[in-house]
């Protein structure tokens, strides 16, 4: 299934086929540092488990009604069909106490794609999408305060800083939030 495209980017359902290339981000501990509680999220440690990983995913995305239309989508270039991140848009998990209300958008990119403008693309395609397809009213997004290259995304996206929050994953990040209001002006 295909999300969404932008000027050089698809964003599709993840496929098994692609557990190598998911592994170049989730086998990588740059990528892994700003993942998690604290920069904690584990790596995957094989392209096996990284399969397991997706399968899972895969699973709760398609039987879970929380997750019904929501982003988790493998970006996909269209000039050469190379698998080059993720973007999400999806409930944002406050507390362990909170259920989640807010949606998210966020990115992943293999560090061979960094410095590319595929984060803004796909953030922007992906911000899009949860205004038009979805009808939300607003979008969240959060990162650590050391992770500069994802708030600079940010603000190029013109999400609104709203300063540090505690409420979402259990651990201290920067938070932003664009209005459907601003991101039509």
């Amino acid at each position: 299934m295909e999300f969404f495209e932008t000027d050089r980017l698809i964003a599709r359902t993840w496929t098994l086929d692609d557990a190598e290339s998911a592994f170049l981000m989730y086998g990588n501990p740059v990528v892994m540092r700003y993942l998690g509680a604290n920069g904690a999220a584990a790596t995957i440690p094989s392209i096996e488990a990284m399969r397991e990983r997706l399968q899972q995913n895969l699973d709760k995305y398609a039987t879970d009604p929380e997750l019904h239309g929501y982003v988790w989508a493998a970006l996909e270039r269209k000039s050469d069909g190379v698998l080059v991140g993720t973007t999400l848009l999806k409930p944002i998990p406050f507390s362990d106490e909170i259920p989640a209300t807010d949606i998210e958008v966020g990115w992943h990119l293999i560090p061979e794609y960094w410095g590319n403008g595929y984060a803004t693309e796909s953030g922007r395609g992906a911000i899009d999408y949860g205004f038009q397809k979805l009808g939300l009213s607003e979008i969240h997004s959060v990162a650590y305060a050391e992770n500069a290259a994802s708030i600079k995304v940010m603000d190029r996206l013109g999400l609104r800083h709203l300063g540090k929050t505690s409420i979402y994953y259990n651990v201290e990040v920067e938070h932003f939030v664009i209005t459907r209001d601003e991101w039509e002006r």
